[in-house]
């Protein structure tokens, strides 16, 4: 059985008001913005939005380093 839980404004300004809230908010912005700018790249460029997709979740699952060794192997540069 799950349980409900009801979230009220004050809780989020509560939360939002201390800085791990501010970190919290700052990288819910940055993934919102990232993702908007894969979708932009996408509209242009389908197969570059492709590999930056490909190179994020190497990135996520994998570490940077992985993610650095594919996007040299696909043929992206500094």
């Amino acid at each position: 059985m799950t349980r409900k839980v009801k979230v009220d404004r004050r809780t989020w300004r509560k939360l939002l008001s201390t800085p791990e809230g501010g970190v919290l908010l700052a990288g819910l912005v940055l993934s919102v913005l990232g993702v908007a700018g894969l979708g932009f790249i996408w509209l242009f460029s389908p197969t570059f939005s492709q590999v930056l997709v490909a190179m994020t979740a190497t990135n996520v699952l994998f570490g940077r380093a992985a993610a650095m060794s594919f996007g040299y192997a696909v043929g992206l540069d500094h």
